[in-house]
């Protein structure tokens, strides 16, 4: 099967690349945005919707970043090989936050920090480790690494959300009953945040486990379970 690629690009998918490298960098610069208000506000409840507004967007970013200019569409690519990057960015920055937001208040919990902690490690490692080219050509892809990834973002939206989400299940199952109500005030439920919590722990454990596939593997089987 002939694998070479054409000289020229056709410039429905030249525009269909660019879209989608420009959704790489709209991620990025999220990142740093999401990054900034979880310091300045998380836990309350109006930075808590809006960090939740913003990586929910982020995530999206994601999704049609790899619709658009994914494997088999990034002919008309210039930085597809940095979609990886800010999906790594964007999920470190946002627990990097969340880590220094939780430990200044005193909550900080071995179930948040370890798979967190856990997480943010494999990508800067994967990274030192195999460098820009490793990146660069995107061997690391794989159906099991976007799962990983999409376990990853969406745990972290409920993380995330749990300030208001939490708050508004409770009232919902509470009613109008005014002991349930005072309780909710006093005590809100913890499950949100678990629930996120819990899809971390899962998605850093495939991360680690994909971490050692890729330091272990030959290039040419990597590369054949990207495809």
């Amino acid at each position: 099967m002939d694998t070479s690629k054409p000289d020229t690009v056709p410039s429905s998918t030249g525009a269909r690349g660019a879209f989608a490298d420009g959704l790489t960098f709209v991620r990025l610069l999220l990142a740093i945005i999401i990054f900034i208000v979880i310091l300045a506000g998380w836990p309350s409840i109006d930075a808590a919707v809006l960090v939740t507004v913003l990586f929910a967007c982020g995530a999206l970013t994601d999704l049609f970043d790899d619709m658009l200019g994914g494997p088999g569409r990034s002919q008309g690519r210039m930085f597809g090989w940095f979609d990886d990057i800010a999906d790594a960015v964007l999920i470190g920055a946002t627990l990097i936050a969340l880590l220094y937001v939780t430990y200044k208040s005193g909550i900080l919990g071995w179930a948040f920090a370890v798979p967190a902690v856990a997480y943010i490690a494999r990508d800067a490692l994967l990274g030192l480790f195999k460098g820009f080219e490793f990146n660069k050509s995107g061997a690391p892809l794989s159906r099991l690494g976007d799962i990983k990834s999409a376990l990853a973002m969406f745990g972290i939206t409920l993380m995330l959300a749990s300030p208001w989400l939490q708050l508004w299940i409770d009232r919902t199952m509470a009613g109008d009953d005014p002991e349930k109500l005072e309780a909710i005030y006093n005590t809100p439920s913890p499950w949100v945040w678990q629930a996120g919590q819990a899809l971390l722990w899962i998605a850093a454990i495939l991360s680690l486990y994909l971490f050692i596939r890729y330091m272990t593997a030959k290039p040419e089987v990597i590369e054949s379970d990207a495809e």
